[in-house]
C-alpha cells in the first residue's frame, strides 16, 4: 500500500518553505500508484521524476501546466492520456512502461526530447506521422518498442522527421542526412540530456540554469537513467 508523502517531507525534499515555491522534486521509487494527492498541491512544478513507482496512469497530471521536464521511468503506464494539458512540457522520459502509442505528445508543440525506449509502440507509421508534425523534436529514443524493428525504421525518421538531430542515444551524422535526403541542420544541437547508454549523474539537489536552454539544471539531475 503506498504511504501518502506529507507536506513537510515535500518541502524537506524540494527545499522549499511552501507548497507553492516547489519547482523542482524527485520522487524516485516511492511506490507512488497516482499522483492524484500531490498534483493541485504543486501548481509550480517544472521539473519532476517520478521513476521507478507504481504508476498506471497520467491523467492525474492535467494541472501541470508549467511542467517541462517529466521523468516516469519504469513504471507501469500504458498510455499518455492526460499529458495533453502539459503544455509546457520540453522533455518526457517514459522508458520501461507499456505504452502502446504517442497519440497526446501530438498536442505538445514544445516537446524537443522524448525518450521512450523499452515501450510497446507497434506502428512506426502512425509513429512517424505524429511525431513530424512537432517542430522542436531534436531528440528520440524508440529502441526496444517493436517499430524499431522495421527495417527501414532510421531512414524512415531522420527522412520525416525535419528537426531531429539524435536517435536512440546517437547524433545523425551527415551521412545519415544524405541518405534520408535531408538537408544537415545548420544550428548546433541545444538540448542534451543525456548521454549514449548511462546517466548524466545520480539523482541529487542542484540548482542554477543550464545546457543552453531555460530549463533549470536540476531538471538533468531528475531525467537521469533514460535507460534504466
Amino acid at each position: 500500500m503506498a504511504v501518502l508523502i506529507k507536506d513537510e517531507e515535500l518541502l524537506e525534499l524540494a527545499g522549499e518553505d511552501s507548497l507553492h515555491a516547489i519547482k523542482e522534486l524527485n520522487l524516485r521509487s516511492r511506490g507512488i500508484t497516482s499522483f492524484m494527492p500531490y498534483s493541485k498541491r504543486l501548481p509550480r512544478l517544472e521539473a519532476l521524476s517520478l521513476s521507478h513507482n507504481k504508476l498506471t496512469s497520467l491523467s492525474d497530471f492535467q494541472t501541470l501546466t508549467r511542467l517541462v521536464t517529466l521523468n516516469f521511468n519504469c513504471n507501469s503506464v500504458t498510455s499518455l492520456e492526460g499529458l495533453q494539458a502539459c503544455a509546457s512540457l520540453q522533455r518526457l522520459y517514459a522508458s520501461s512502461n507499456s505504452i502502446r502509442d504517442l497519440m497526446p505528445i501530438a498536442e505538445l508543440p514544445l516537446i524537443a526530447s522524448v525518450c521512450m525506449f523499452g515501450n510497446a509502440i507497434a506502428s512506426l507509421d502512425d509513429t512517424v506521422c505524429l511525431l513530424s508534425a512537432l517542430p522542436k523534436l531534436q531528440q528520440l529514443e524508440l529502441a526496444g518498442n517493436p517499430c524499431a524493428s522495421v527495417s527501414d525504421y532510421k531512414l524512415r525518421l531522420v527522412s520525416d522527421l525535419l528537426s531531429l538531430e539524435e536517435l536512440d542515444g546517437d547524433r545523425l551524422t551527415d551521412e545519415d542526412f544524405r541518405l534520408a535526403n535531408r538537408s544537415t541542420p545548420l544550428r548546433p544541437m541545444t538540448a542534451r540530456p543525456y548521454s549514449r547508454g548511462g546517466a548524466l549523474r545520480p539523482d541529487s539537489g542542484g540548482s542554477g540554469i543550464g545546457m543552453g536552454n531555460p530549463i533549470p539544471q536540476q531538471a538533468d539531475v531528475l531525467v537521469v537513467e533514460h535507460r534504466p
